[in-house]
Formats: C-alpha cells, structure tokens, sequence
C-alpha cells in the first residue's frame, strides 16, 4: 500500500480526529488574525536602501523621507484677520505640536518674517514673540507686517492673504487613523470662525486605510454571496456551497494569523492576498466535490468511496497548490519586504487551502449523509458537462484557426507593451469628490503646492564662500529662472530668492542686490538662520561655509493641480539636468532630491521585480511540471494560459488607459496562480484519460473537458461574478484590481479551456 493511500485511508477514518485539529488551529491562528493591523503609507513601501533616502537622511530628515500636515483657514463671512479667531488658531497650533508625532511646525507667528525700519534690516519673527496678536494694535501691526513680507507668500498665507496655513512636519506614525482621532477634535472650533483645510501625508493615509478596511470588508462580503449564488447553481447543493467557503475562509484566516505571527501587516500590497486565497482556495474545493460527485456509487454501503474519490483528484491538487505557490515565492526574490511578505502568505494561504480540501473537506463530507443522486447525475451528465464535451469537439476541428487567435493575441501586446504608462500617485485612488481631495486642489491653486523638489549645488572642491560670489549668484538666478519658465514648477525658495526679496523689501526692487553690503547682511543672517527657524527646509537652504546651496522647487501638476508624478516628473527631472547642463559651471555638483523620485524609483523597481519574479516562477513552474509530467512539450503547453492571462490584463489596460501601479502589478500574481492551476487540473487529467482513450487526441480531449472542464468553468464564472462586486467600489484602487482579476480569470480560463485543447490537437500526436 502506497503512503499516499495510507494517509488518506486513515484521514478517512479519523474524521473526527481531523475536525478538531482544523478548529483548534483555526482558534488560536484566528486569536493573532483578529489583532492584523494596516499599514497603508506608500512612503513605507521603499526599500532601507534606496539612494535618494540615503540623501534625505543627509540633509536632516531622519526617516529618509518628509511628511507634512498642512492645517489652513479661510474667512467666512469676514477677513481672516480676526483677533479672537487668530488667537484660537494659536491654541489649537500650540495642542497639535503637542502630540507625539510632531516634530516641529512653521505657522503665520512663528515665521521668520523680513521688515524694513528706515535704512534698517529687521529679521524677527511674523507675531510678536512667535505668537498670536494679543489686542487690536498687535493685530493691525501683524496684518501690514505679514501681508506685505513676500517670503511668507505661498508659505504660510496665500497671495492675497485671505488664507493662512501651518505646516506641522511628523515622525513615522505607527497608527495614522489613531492620530487623526486625536487631531480632527482639536481642529473642530476653528470651524465657527473659518472654513477648515486639512491635508497631508496621515491624512490621505488614515483616509486610505478606512477605504480598504471597510469597503472591501463590505464588498468582500458581498462578492461572496455572490460567488456562493453561484456554485448553488452548478452544484443544486447546499453543502457544495457552504464547505468550499468555509474551507477558503479558514484558509485566508490561517493566512492572516500568520502574518500577526510574524509581524506582518497588510499593506497597500497585502491587502490583495486575502482575495487571491479566496479565488485560488476555492478552485481546489470545487473540483474535489466534482469528483466526490463523480465517484459516488449507484449503491452505497459504507462510505469509502470518499476516500476513493480524493485519492483520485489529490495528486492534481498537490501539484497545482505545489506549483502555484512555487509562483508566488519567487515574489522573496524581489526587493520590497512588503512583495516579499504577500509572496509567503499567498504562498501559504494556497498550500492551507489545498491541505483543507484534502483534509477537511473529505471530513467533513464522511459525517454527512450521502448526497442523492440526482446531485452525481448533474455533475456527470449535466448540461454544462455536455457542453464541454461539444466545446471540446468544436475546438478539434477549428483548432488551426484557435492558434491563429492565440498568435494574434501575442502580437498585438508585443506592440502595445510599450505604450504601458505607470502612476504612482496615490490620490487618483480617491473619487473625485473626496473632500480631502478637493480641499488639495483647491489650497494647491489659493496658497500653493506642498510638493518640494530640492537640487543641492555643491561647490568645487567644498570651496569656502562661494556662493557669496556676484557671478556665482548670477548664474544660480539665471538658472532659477529657467526652472520657473517650466509650468511644472510653481515658486522656487533658495537663498539667492530670498536675496532678491528682501531687496524687494529694502529698495522695491525684486533682482540681486547691487549694494554689497546687504548681500552681506543677508548672509550673516542665514548664518543663524537655521536656529532661528522651525521651516525643515529653509535650514538646508544654504550651509555655514557657504559652499553648499539648494534650491526648493515647489511643484504641481499644471493639469490637474495635484502632485506631479510619473510621467509628468519624469519629463521634469529630465528638463531639471538638462537646464543644469546648460545654465551652471560644469565643476559645480549637484543632487536632486524628493519624495517624488523616491516613488519614481519605486515604479521602477516594482517593475524590474514584476518582471524578475514572473520569468522565476514561469522557469519554475516549468521544472517542477518537467519533473511530473516528464515531458517537455506540455511543459510548455501548461504555461499558455499564464502567458495568455498577461497578455490580455495588459492589452486590457493599455486599451482602456489603466496605469500599471503597485494595486495592478499584483494582478500578475494571479494570472500566474490561476492560469497555472487550472492547466495543472487540465493537463494531468488529460495525461489519464490519453491513455484510457489507447492516444487517442480528440477522444482524450472531449473527455477531459468534460470531467476537469466543468468545475474550472464554473469556479471561474463564480469568482469573476464575485470578483466584478468590488468594481462598484468608491476607492478607484479596489475597482480596478476587482476589473482586472476579472479579465485575468476568464482569459486563463480560455486559455485553459480553449488553447491547450487546440494546442494538444496539433502538438500533442506524439508520445508521451
């Protein structure tokens, strides 16, 4: 007796034993699933390593990154300029600075503001002391001081002065929802005096993370039922309904558990992994009950067939779970922990499904009564099985033009593929009419953007004062300029700006100073600047020997309003050296830096370990099908449905204009899962029925259809119909990952169903 049948004899009559191991195992991995935590900061998706966070650490940003919290007022009925309003808005300052995630702030009083006093230079802050006015004649001295400095303009008040702001930067937060229930309170009486704008980097995230808990949770919820509507259906039973969900469900929970065990959080990645077991786990559910239908007898004394039955069917769903998950963990050869991490638990999620349909499933099936058998006659003579069987002769005969489609298939993506744009700015996830969405646009076009983008210039050789240089000066502004002339970039802050403004203030004139002295004076100032200020970014404007400057752009998209990104920064980063090149002295270096050429390396990287990580589980996959199947022709065959599946999800979305981002990148992950395990069902019980069929193609062929034919077209129209739910999601992320698993799944399915047929009908006559 082979171990095989050993262990399934024994799992047969052990059912009991077998429960209560499945329920003490679902409790405690259950117990560590409920304490899951999110983590849905894109910022926290860069790998340690990245270079341009190697160059924020630099220059002062500990966690390699910038994340601020813009808070702003606005007028209602009258001016901004209210003294009980304006002292209000320092007490609620003075409470956010209090929490433990600010570091440090720039507000309308604590600005370093610019005056002039007769011939004098005055440098002091915007309110008396860093604080609000305290009576009518401090209020009217901080309104003609704060509206005519124009180094406040685009700061701290808008151009008009009829919106002031205050930017708070924050360390990593752990709990971004946590911290906005300690924030949104706070902030709430200003309401009685102005119209209220928050944004910022927690604010989206804590928005983010309620939109995948909640409306996939919801959804999620729903595509279940759906998917459930349908295999009741299929099957006209209730336990081929109820015990695959419950199998899936103890699996995704096992899954989950395991992540809170090994301190893993679902991120913007993560958060696909509990949908992905749910499509694959159920697929192994469904086509053990096909066989346990199949192989119920006329008579029925005790109820071995069971056992009989799952040793039938085990060897394909070990080798589809085996080789599916092998897919997935060629995600650990990537470089984001976050991919990683989704690689193991997917991995792991598919194994636990596949283990429970074996398992479980069986025994739970062995304490319930005989199904009738009505039920056996469905699944082996229904409908559906004798539409396999027609599909099966059609596709035999038509089988040159099928490859025909197949070939043209391929060639329209080869010339699509590059036409792929990418994105990863995280507000296009939001519907147009988020508020906190509206609230950026709308402070993006009053008081300014809050995307920096930073150029350092070092100077030759780290030579002393020399940016102190007429000429050097000269140059550095002729080259400011030419950013500005780029409608991407929306002010600049530096200090050669800087210097201009307050010859603006000293001699009305907005151009480098003539008079050496105050050139001087100014730099003498910026020597103390950086203990003056509580603006991160001006204390990097210039270094004590003067020998190192940097330039903050202030940028925007001029379409939208919004964040550049992607493309768009792309093309400005390649304008930014370009115009290096030409306006600066070859022997100054530089650097340029910000948030947004992180992401941009991001999409990079995500991309280059898409790629690695496909061609590593297809290389995979073909081995361990090699190593089976012994034969290297379907080898190859069973890699079309994947191929296929990737294929159509990226002529789908070049064709509907879907960017491939970090949410559409995963869709990869299940054509790999899907397009493989249906061909590893399809394939082996192709191999049987070859040989029952005396090599008989068409024969093998129609019968294969019609026995592993019926359970992968039912399990894929079950979860495309659940799966087409999360479209109607508000958050733009949920829809288009629900979309394009739809498209992945029917295309691996034919793929499955039909182009390995017509494939085998024309490759597939020789031996095995």
């Amino acid at each position: 007796m082979g171990i095989k049948r050993k262990i399934f004899e024994w799992s047969g009559g052990h059912a009991i034993f077998i429960l209560v191991i499945t329920a003490f195992l679902t409790l405690i991995l259950g117990f560590f699933a409920l304490r899951i935590t999110m983590d849905s900061n894109i910022q926290n998706l860069v790998p340690a390593d990245d270079k341009v966070t190697a160059i924020l650490k630099q220059h002062g940003f500990e966690d390699g990154t910038y994340r601020t919290l813009i808070l702003a007022i606005e007028g209602k009925d009258k001016e901004v300029f209210d003294l009980e309003g304006l002292q209000l808005f320092q007490k609620v300052i003075q409470e956010i600075e209090a929490l433990d995630s600010i570091k440090e702030s720039i507000s309308p009083f604590n600005s370093i503001s610019f005056k002039k006093d007769g011939s004098r230079l005055v440098v002091s802050t915007a309110g008396l002391d860093g604080k609000a006015p305290r009576n009518q004649a401090e209020l009217d001295d901080f309104k003609k001081s704060f509206t005519t400095d124009p180094t406040l303009a685009g700061i701290v008040r808008s151009e008009d002065s009829t919106i002031i702001s205050a930017i708070f930067y924050c360390n990593q937060i752990e709990n971004a929802q946590l911290f906005m229930q300690s924030f949104s309170p706070i902030i709430e009486p200003l309401r009685e005096y102005y119209t209220v704008y928050a944004t910022g980097d927690y604010v989206f995230t804590a928005r983010t993370e309620q939109y995948m808990s909640k409306d996939l949770s919801i959804l999620l919820a729903l595509s279940s039922v759906c998917i459930l509507v349908f295999f009741y259906i299929g099957f006209r039973s209730l336990r081929a309904v109820i015990l695959p969900f419950i199998s899936v469900l103890i699996g995704t929970i096992w899954s989950v558990g395991l992540m809170v065990v090994f301190g893993i959080k679902l991120t913007m990645v993560g958060i696909m992994m509990p949908p992905l077991v749910i499509t694959l786990g159920t697929s192994y559910s469904i086509h053990l009950l096909n066989e346990y239908y199949r192989s119920m007898p006329g008579k029925m004394s005790d109820s071995r067939w069971i056992v009989l039955g799952v040793r039938r069917i085990a060897g394909t769903i070990l080798m589809a779970a085996v080789t599916t998950a092998a897919g997935f963990l060629s995600l650990l050869t990537t470089s984001l922990s976050q991919t990683r991490e989704f690689g193991l638990a997917t991995a792991f999620g598919i194994v636990s499904c596949a283990v429970l349909s074996l398992f479980f499933l069986p025994a739970v099936l062995q304490l319930l009564p005989a199904p009738k058998t009505r039920y056996a006659a469905l699944v082996r003579k229904g409908p559906l099985t004798q539409f396999m069987g027609g599909l099966a002769e059609k596709i035999y005969v038509l089988r040159f033009y099928v490859l025909g489609l197949l070939a043209c298939t391929a060639v329209i993506f080869f010339i699509l593929n590059p036409k792929m744009t990418h994105q990863s700015d995280y507000l296009n996830y939001f519907p147009k009419k988020e508020q906190i969405v509206q609230d950026l646009t709308y402070l993006s076009g009053r008081l300014g953007s809050y995307q920096p983008v930073n150029i350092t210039l070092k100077a030759p050789g780290n030579q002393k004062d020399y940016f102190l240089q007429d000429d050097v000066l000269q140059k550095v502004s002729e080259f400011e300029r030419q950013l500005l002339s780029n409608p991407s970039v929306q002010r600049i802050r530096s200090y050669p700006s800087y210097l201009k403004s307050i010859n603006f203030i000293m001699n009305g004139e907005a151009t480098l100073p003539v008079n050496r002295g105050l050139s001087m004076v100014v730099s003498r100032l910026f020597k103390v600047f950086d203990q003056q200020t509580t603006d991160a970014m001006a204390k990097t404007f210039i270094n004590q020997d003067y020998s190192e400057i940097t330039i903050n752009c202030i940028v925007r998209n001029p379409k939208t309003g919004l964040l550049v990104n992607d493309q768009a920064f792309s093309d400005l980063y390649k304008f930014m050296n370009a115009s290096i090149e030409e306006y600066l002295p070859s022997e100054i270096e530089n650097e340029i830096w910000c948030n947004a050429l992180i992401y941009l390396n991001l999409s990079t990287i995500m991309n280059r370990d898409q790629l690695v990580s496909v061609l590593i589980s297809m290389l995979s996959i073909f081995l361990i099908t090699l190593g089976v199947f012994r034969s290297l022709r379907y080898s190859i065959i069973v890699l079309v449905p994947l191929a296929f599946g990737l294929m159509m999800n990226t002529i789908f979305m070049i064709a509907f204009g879907i960017p491939r981002d970090m949410i559409t990148l995963m869709v990869s992950s299940v054509a790999i899962g899907v397009g493989v395990d249906d061909a590893i069902h399809f394939m082996l019980q192709y191999i049987k029925q070859r040989k029952r069929q005396k090599h008989n193609v068409r024969l093998a062929l129609v019968a294969t259809l019609r026995i592993a034919g019926r359970p992968i077209l039912l399990t894929t129209v079950s979860i495309f119909a659940g799966m087409m739910v999360l479209t109607a999601a508000s958050f733009k992320g949920i829809a288009v990952f629900g979309l394009l698993v739809s498209v992945v799944l029917v295309s691996t399915m034919v793929g499955t169903l039909i182009f390995i047929p017509a494939l085998l009908a024309v490759f597939g006559t020789g031996k095995d």
